[in-house]
């Protein structure tokens, strides 16, 4: 599995942007959270749209991405959460 550095929290298992799910937890740096609401994919396939929600603070945002950014996401980070925490 592929590894992201978070600043201040340190490494975490990551995935690809075309394989993130709507429902999942993004890790931000230095512990912030974001929900992802929707996905919408480009004609080209290259691009994804998608909407957040941050954890806490309400602030919605649209964002676009290459598919092959790294995202830390709860769903594959679970055992190693809740070791460290």
């Amino acid at each position: 599995m592929k590894k992201i550095r978070l600043q201040g929290i340190g490494w975490y298992n990551a995935i690809e942007a075309k394989d993130l799910v709507v429902g999942d937890v993004i890790l931000h740096n230095f512990g912030a959270t974001s929900t992802v609401t929707s996905i919408y994919p480009s004609k080209s396939g290259k691009i994804i749209s998608y909407h957040v929600v941050t954890n806490g603070s309400g602030y919605e945002a649209d964002c676009r991405t290459t598919v092959n950014r790294l995202f830390a996401v709860k769903r594959v980070n679970y055992l190693f959460i809740q070791y460290f925490s």
